[in-house]
């Protein structure tokens, strides 16, 4: 799956809208907003499942703009590339994306995170094991915030009604057909 988001991310979105957003504006801007506000200097954040780093990039602007020093790490199993803009020109804020990094079983070498976020990325890993690893890595005191697809969100819903296609027993027999079609 991280080959078709390493494809997606490629052709330089930067949030999973495509072109139709530049960054997430409105409600979800002012979520993350409201999260740095604890943050003191020298902090550190983790976004798990980054893509190229929207999430990232709204926090490290917040914290820049309070004159917070930090950093911010952006990690997705996803090949991702920060965008080459010019987003800070006076920055008190590192930050950096990592590509290939599971969020289910990396052991992230900057431990002690003061803050752990993702958005709509971590409901695709097996999340019982990625909480388990997040668990280790934020600071005692330290803040985990996640948002995720609602239950009964349209895109949840086609998404399993797809997987439960690709998954029955006539999809399997049709690829198997189409296999031994090619092999001859």
């Amino acid at each position: 799956m991280s080959s078709h988001w390493s494809e997606y991310w490629e052709q330089g979105f930067l949030t999973s809208f495509g072109a139709d957003l530049n960054n997430y504006e409105g409600i979800f801007k002012s979520l993350w907003e409201k999260e740095v506000k604890n943050l003191k200097n020298n902090f550190k954040v983790l976004d798990l499942c980054s893509g190229n780093g929207a999430i990232a990039l709204l926090i490290a602007e917040k914290t820049n703009s309070l004159k917070l020093t930090g950093e911010v790490l952006g990690v997705d199993s996803a090949k991702v590339n920060l965008p080459t803009s010019s987003y800070f020109n006076d920055t008190h804020v590192s930050l950096r994306l990592e590509s290939g990094i599971n969020c289910e079983n990396h052991k992230f070498p900057e431990l002690h995170f003061d803050l752990v976020t993702s958005q709509f990325g971590i409901e695709y890993s097996a999340i019982f094991k990625t909480l388990t690893n997040v668990t280790s890595t934020v600071k005692r005191g330290g803040k985990v915030s996640f948002v995720l697809h609602n239950v009964n969100s349209r895109i949840l819903i086609e998404n399993k009604t797809i997987l439960h296609a690709a998954k029955s027993r006539e999809t399997r027999a049709v690829m198997k057909n189409l296999s031994m079609l090619i092999k001859s």
